[in-house]
């Protein structure tokens, strides 16, 4: 068959519609925080979000409907209405679009409006008055190098305390209080309080004046770099007020409360709770217990909880004086310790408490509870959300912590999917400590943004729990590199899902030159 002439087939060609490219997905949005971080209930309040957004504006989730976030024509500002029902308190803000969601981050809901932080106020010449105490500020360390510095008159006698929450609501600036006389001179500073990087000040006047109270910061992750930082991001909620700081509520006891000499006297079996303190470096607090060949017992020690200055360690010996076990770190990171132990064989036990930094004085106080193991089971999702392009799958990875001796075979599935993604469920046996779900989306599927369950339930029993995402894990990527210790929400039910649209790829992120 003779070709057709090149002119015809160069018409031909040109009769034929083009295929239109699909237009690239825009990156998912990022969130950082939010400034101001606190807004007050039954007011509307114009708010500055950091983060990185592709396109404007993202749509915005947030856990209670009596926050909206109505968005203003520049990148990144919003108009926050709060109603008047909304329960103070942190609550959680997460941004989406089609092609993912960002972790959620913390925005303050506050009966009263704040006070804001005035610029410029980074010399003590300038620093901002504070008319009245108690009185609770909004502020940023915005730039490198930058210190905020506030006045504040107090009488003689009167207690200054200062309480400073950034770390808390995943602000990334590891933050200090640094209390100066009228005459500039330091009478008062704090770097920790005990809990976490945040900083606390008490201080006590022996006589009236005008006092100026400094916040500054470093970069949370440190760096190599020693200086003052500052970014957008770097937010802080700072509360003053009058008085004696208030403690954490003291976890619940359990048994009987012994003093150390009844323990000593009489050596009781488990559940008991002995109070003490490490008065002095190198000091150990002793307590003989009595317990029978096989007893699983956990010995938790509370002091960071109760908003204890001690680094305690925990040690059980036997009659000898042999250590059998000892333990300085609670489960999943926590700064109190927490220790599993089998008893060996019937007789009597110490449990010994004492400080890792070698340090003493009466505010070194503690709890010790004794009591037996109780099994539990930990189910946690390990990333914040989950992405699916139809046609294809996706994993969503949970670890089971089995705590204090939990066995048993367990069966996973995710509740609450779009009707045309699947999941198959998912056995665990006994030494299985991560469990992998597959989703899966036919090439047809219709896009989705909106929360799923993770649930998690024994095989054999009765026993079910939702897996949840800590917010609070140093080992996973919780949107700031070795995440928070502590925060005002530790963590969140179920995963983000977003379903993105058929035949578009995600725009690729720009390099930085």
């Amino acid at each position: 068959m003779p070709r057709p002439p090149l002119r015809r087939l160069t018409v031909l060609l040109a009769l034929i519609p083009p295929v239109a490219a699909a237009e690239p997905r825009p990156t998912a949005p990022s969130l950082e925080t939010f400034f101001p971080p606190v807004v007050a209930a039954g007011s509307t309040t114009p708010v500055a979000a950091a983060g990185k957004f592709a396109d404007w504006p993202p749509t915005v989730w947030a856990d209670t409907p009596g926050i909206v976030l109505r968005p203003e024509k520049e990148s990144g500002k919003f108009s926050v209405e709060v109603s008047p029902d909304v329960a103070p308190g942190p609550h959680l803000i997460r941004f989406f679009n089609p092609s993912g969601a960002s972790v959620p981050r913390f925005l303050l809901v506050a009966t009263e409006p704040p006070l804001a932080e005035v610029e410029p106020n980074d010399e003590i010449a300038r620093a901002q008055p504070i008319p009245a105490l108690p009185a609770v500020i909004t502020g940023r360390l915005g730039k490198t190098g930058d210190v905020d510095c506030y006045a504040i008159d107090l009488t003689a006698g009167q207690t200054l305390t200062a309480i400073l929450d950034a770390q808390v609501i995943a602000s990334p600036v590891d933050a200090v209080l640094r209390l100066l006389d009228a005459r500039g001179v330091e009478v008062a500073f704090n770097h920790d309080n005990g809990r976490n990087l945040d900083p606390l000040l008490t201080f006590t006047t022996a006589a009236g004046g005008r006092f100026t109270l400094q916040v500054f910061g470093f970069a949370h992750p440190a760096t190599a770099e020693v200086r003052l930082h500052g970014s957008d991001a770097a937010v802080y909620r700072l509360t003053l007020t009058t008085g004696a700081p208030p403690r954490p509520p003291a976890p619940p006891t359990e048994g009987p409360a012994l003093a150390r000499t009844d323990l000593a006297r009489e050596a009781p079996r488990p559940p008991f709770t002995a109070e003490g303190a490490i008065s002095r470096a190198g000091e150990e607090s002793t307590h003989i217990f009595s317990a029978a060949k096989g007893d699983k017992l956990v010995l938790a020690v509370q002091a960071v909880a109760l908003g204890s200055p001690l680094d305690a360690w925990v040690a059980v010996r036997d009659s000898a004086g042999k250590e059998l076990a000892r333990n300085d770190d609670g489960a999943n990171s926590g700064a109190d310790p927490l220790l599993d132990w089998k008893a060996p064989a019937d007789g009597t036990y110490t449990a010994a408490v004492g400080n890792l930094l070698h340090r003493g004085g009466n505010d070194h106080f503690f709890r010790l509870v004794v009591r037996p193991a109780r099994p539990r089971l930990e189910a946690v999702i390990n990333e914040a959300g989950c992405v699916l392009e139809p046609g294809k799958s996706a994993e969503i990875k949970v670890t089971l912590r089995r705590l204090e001796g939990f066995k048993g075979t367990l069966v996973a599935s995710v509740a609450g999917l779009p009707d045309c993604i699947s999941a198959s469920e998912v056995t665990a046996d006994d030494k299985q400590k991560e469990i992998t779900l597959m989703l899966k989306a036919p090439s047809d599927a219709a896009p989705f943004n909106g929360l799923v369950e993770v649930r998690v339930r024994e095989a054999e029993g009765s026993g079910s729990w939702k897996a949840s995402h800590e917010l609070v894990s140093t080992t996973l990527n919780n949107g700031v590199p070795q995440g928070y210790r502590d925060l005002l929400i530790r963590s969140t039910s179920g995963v983000w899902l977003t379903v993105t649209p058929p035949g578009a790829a995600e725009k690729p992120a720009r390099k930085k030159k």
